[in-house]
């Protein structure tokens, strides 16, 4: 009986160790997508800066 419970303990830790595991993986994705988001608006961002200065420039051109 004591060997089934010490059995019992240890699988449970097991699972307690394996879900924690796949937590911390769960987590690591969301930021690694809400890192690609970032970095994908701050790109978006500079190219339109970029097309604005570039309008300005043809702008001051003309003149």
């Amino acid at each position: 009986m004591r060997f089934l419970n010490s059995l019992l303990f240890l699988f449970s830790i097991l699972i307690l160790l394996s879900c924690n595991v796949s937590e911390k993986k769960v987590i690591k994705e969301a930021d690694q997508e809400v890192d690609a988001k970032a970095q994908s608006r701050r790109q978006k961002l500079i190219g339109t800066w970029a097309l604005n200065e570039q309008v300005v420039a043809d702008e001051s051109k003309k003149n």
